[in-house]
């Protein structure tokens, strides 16, 4: 690709800096899954945003730092700050109905609280995610679509050769052939325009060191 072709590869011992855990396993694999957030989780604490203690054998979340009008933080940390000390106090507001004020939300949450509904709120975390990485950074480019010419061109030939069928099948199976190749060229068009999320300068570059690392 012309990542490959154009990035020289620089070996590195770790993650590039400014590049998050969730970004690097992102770049590599092209998801996001549940061991991204809790990457994001320890770099969280590794920066002095949440302490993670253990008590009783309990693993509790306890919010360190006010984050909200914080400029070192993107949009997707935020996101995952705000599930932790904000999303969990409403849900068991929800669950217990006892309501209380933002303000008295306490700083301490029980970690079961936070991730036994990891996996539903994957999703919305990738979506932070990349809009991060369209529009903080930028990593990958605003849009979402790429031509790809081979998978066009494949598409095409196969339309052109409609033109020929008449010519070279037989009566009987001529439809057949008509049908083959309006699939054909269908699938070719649909691939051609599929979102591949492109990489910026600045993305290839620091996907080269990435790999690097």
């Amino acid at each position: 690709s012309d990542v490959y072709k154009r990035q020289p590869f620089v070996t590195d011992y770790k993650i590039p800096e400014n590049t998050s855990p969730a970004e690097a396993a992102f770049l590599l694999s092209r998801d996001v899954g549940p061991q991204e957030l809790i990457s994001t989780i320890f770099s969280l604490y590794l920066r002095g945003y949440l302490n993670i203690e253990n008590i009783n054998n309990q693993i509790f979340f306890v919010k360190k730092a006010d984050y909200e009008n914080d400029p070192a933080l993107f949009s997707y940390e935020k996101f995952i700050l705000n599930k932790i000390f904000l999303m969990t106090n409403i849900n068991i507001m929800v669950e217990t109905g006892i309501v209380y004020k933002a303000e008295n939300f306490p700083d301490k949450v029980h970690s079961e609280l936070v991730l036994k509904d990891l996996g539903e709120w994957t999703d919305l975390f990738k979506s932070k995610l990349l809009e991060s990485m369209r529009e903080e950074k930028p990593i990958l480019k605003k849009y979402a679509f790429e031509t790809k010419p081979v998978f066009l061109i494949s598409s095409v030939i196969y339309l052109l050769g409609i033109t020929l069928i008449p010519q070279i099948a037989a009566p009987e199976i001529r439809g057949w052939f008509i049908v083959e190749n309006v699939l054909s060229a269908s699938i070719y068009a649909f691939l051609s325009f599929m979102p591949i999320l492109p990489l910026t300068r600045y993305g290839k570059e620091v996907f080269a060191r990435i790999l690097g690392f």
